[in-house]
């Protein structure tokens, strides 16, 4: 190795996570001015890469004096005395501590944080992409920021931070957080609902469902909720009671509430309820517990114009009793968790049951008292019949033996009639009788024993036989 000895003390830039390998090659710490050099007389060469510029220029000429070959490479400078330029650069001029607005791409928490910062522009094509970092003893940045918002830090949310710039020759540009405002992520989730609000407000939908009647009894019930989710089961312990005995029928429809596929799933969820038509009572929609960040996701325009324009009224069961979203606030029904929601529907089912039952009961006692005042009603009207049966009865005995009487002598004037009548009758046969006729001077003519009554039937006939009172004489 070429050996060129420091003629004086030369300082050095070194990175503290670099003093070890320096001080081994005989770097020497100046705690006045604060930082390593190279001793009088120690070989410079092996520290190249921690001196600067000017330094750099004095040992090529050093180098170039004592016979050593100008070569392109002798001129050139190593990756890291470059970076390191760099990093004084950057020290130099951006010496103050910056408040930057991001939103957060990624987090990792070991024992330090590192995050992955973004900026995007209007199109939301990322303008710029950073990396930052709070070192463990300040972490208590991240356990404020979660007391105030209610959320954990991480992927997604929009913040406000005070940093500074630090670049490394080895690991580049980074930043170190040293603030992070709370109110301002707050204010970003506040804002966006506000938009969507006003978005739903001047398209005239916001009250569709909210202002829905709500149900008064259900009998079938569309549940969007995570699957296998923790809320799910607090819900299904008492629904699957219900459905087994057959007072109220739920169907599952399974989404994302958190991530890239909420939207999408929950949309196609709504998508299959709407497909069946008028079939169910209610829409529930529940998820458990979590981080406001999460929740904060079901902030969308997709989602609450889902809501708004759902034909069947939405009953929204998310999160904790004061955790809210959007979708609260659009519902047709809001309860503070998934319990309470299949709280108000038993709820509901008990009291229309206990309701029918009370109507049964009140039913059996007014056909109970119907039956006995007909039982009473027909007893009187029997007896009012029998009594009127038995006057008709009676009056008719006596029209009868009016009628009867009435009868007998009308009978009776008609046989006197009838013998006075045939008595003049037989008079006048007996007067018509041919021996009276024959007494009274009167003759019958007869031929061959048939009566002859004209003279000119008597001019046809001979011998013609002539009746009279004592006997016949022939012509």
């Amino acid at each position: 190795m070429i050996a060129i000895n420091a003629p004086s003390t030369v300082p050095l830039s070194v990175p503290f996570s670099e003093k070890d390998k320096a001080k081994s090659f005989g770097a020497r710490w100046n705690g006045g001015n604060r930082s390593w050099v190279i001793p009088v007389g120690v070989n410079m060469v092996p520290f190249i890469e921690w001196m600067t510029e000017p330094m750099l220029g004095q040992l090529r000429k050093t180098l170039a004096d004592n016979g050593f070959e100008n070569k392109p490479e002798d001129q050139a400078i190593t990756l890291f005395q470059l970076m390191n330029s760099v990093k004084g650069v950057i020290n130099d001029t951006l010496k103050e501590a910056y408040w930057i607005k991001a939103e957060v791409l990624h987090c990792q928490n070991n024992n330090h944080m590192y995050l992955e910062l973004s900026d995007y522009g209007q199109d939301r094509n990322a303008s710029a992409k950073g990396r930052a970092m709070i070192w463990a003893d300040n972490l208590g940045l991240v356990t404020n920021f979660e007391e105030k918002t209610g959320m954990t830090l991480q992927a997604g949310l929009k913040i406000l931070v005070k940093v500074t710039v630090d670049f490394h020759p080895q690991f580049g540009l980074s930043l170190m957080v040293k603030e992070i405002d709370p109110t301002f992520t707050l204010g970003d989730m506040e804002s966006k609902i506000r938009e969507i609000r006003t978005k739903l407000q001047a398209d005239g939908i916001y009250n569709l469902n909210r202002d829905m009647t709500l149900p008064t009894d259900f009998t079938k019930v569309a549940v969007i909720a995570p699957a296998n989710a923790a809320g799910l089961g607090d819900f299904k312990t008492q629904s699957d009671v219900l459905h087994q005995r057959g007072l109220c029928l739920f169907d599952f429809y399974s989404a994302s509430f958190q991530g890239a596929q909420a939207e999408q799933t929950i949309k196609a969820a709504f998508t299959s309820i709407a497909k069946k038509g008028n079939e169910y009572d209610a829409i529930v929609m529940i998820r458990g517990g979590g981080d406001k960040a999460g929740l904060y996701e079901l902030n969308t325009e997709l989602l609450a114009s889902l809501v708004c324009q759902s034909k069947i009224p939405v009953i929204v069961g998310i999160g904790h009793e004061r955790d809210t979203t959007l979708l609260d606030e659009l519902a047709c029904l809001r309860c503070p968790t998934p319990s309470m929601v299949i709280g108000h529907i038993v709820g509901t089912v008990i009291e229309n049951v206990q309701a029918a039952r009370a109507n049964m009961k009140s039913i059996k006692q007014n056909m109970t008292n119907v039956i006995h005042q007909s039982r009473l009603e027909t007893k009187n009207m029997m007896t009012e019949i029998k009594h009127d049966a038995q006057t008709i009865i009676h009056n008719a005995k006596q029209a009868n033996e009016r009628l009867i009487t009435q009868t007998k002598n009308n009978h009776s004037n008609t046989l006197k009639t009838a013998r006075s009548t045939i008595k003049l009758l037989m008079k006048d046969i007996m007067l018509q009788n041919p021996k009276n006729v024959l007494d009274h001077g009167y003759a019958i003519v007869r031929h061959n024993n048939t009566v002859i009554t004209s003279a000119k039937s008597a001019a046809d006939y001979e011998n013609l036989t002539i009746q009279f009172k004592d006997g016949q004489i022939k012509h």
